[in-house]
């Protein structure tokens, strides 16, 4: 099994939010009923169109044998989103013959894309990380904040109803609204 360390920030591109991927791990490997079907992490990565940078990391523990399948499928949904910007979401292009997968999308500037957890469980982490980097200081509280990725997912997500699950968990964590 590999895993990762707390204290792995230094190297990693100023695009990425180590905290609050974390957190957004943490919180789907403790959902009720376990929806990520004893999975416990993956690769997180993230392209921001403002500063032109990627950056791609474990999150979690990851048998040995997928490290591999994990990285390529993140970053593969990220270039896919950033090669077709006719697509919001990498289940627009889902291939299973091409193992092309959900759970990439791309919000505001950011492209984000989690593999290692079930493609909507995938899909909801993504997308809570770029609306909370992207507009974390604009909104006065966790309610709105939690309004705002409820009105996202009803727009666009309304197939994936892990979103809710998981945001309802996001904005009780005091570290992240205090």
């Amino acid at each position: 099994m590999i895993q990762t360390s707390e204290t792995f920030s230094n190297g990693i591109a100023s695009c990425l939010d180590t905290e609050a991927v974390s957190a957004l791990v943490r919180i789907i490997v403790d959902l009720p009923n376990d929806p990520a079907g004893g999975r416990k992490g993956g690769f997180f990565s993230v392209y921001d169109t403002g500063i032109k940078a990627m950056a791609t990391a474990l999150f979690g523990a990851v048998p040995e044998e997928k490290v591999g399948q994990y990285f390529r499928n993140s970053t593969e949904k990220v270039t896919r989103l950033v090669n077709n910007t006719a697509e919001y979401r990498s289940f627009q292009s889902r291939n299973e013959d091409k193992q092309h997968w959900g759970g990439g999308i791309y919000y505001g500037h950011l492209y984000c894309a989690f593999s290692g957890f079930p493609e909507k469980l995938d899909e909801a982490l993504s997308l809570i990380y770029a609306m909370y980097t992207i507009h974390h200081d604009n909104w006065d509280d966790r309610i709105e904040f939690k309004e705002a990725v409820l009105r996202e997912q009803k727009d666009r997500y309304s197939d994936n109803e892990f979103i809710e699950k998981v945001v309802e968990v996001f904005v009780i964590l005091p570290k992240f609204w205090e």
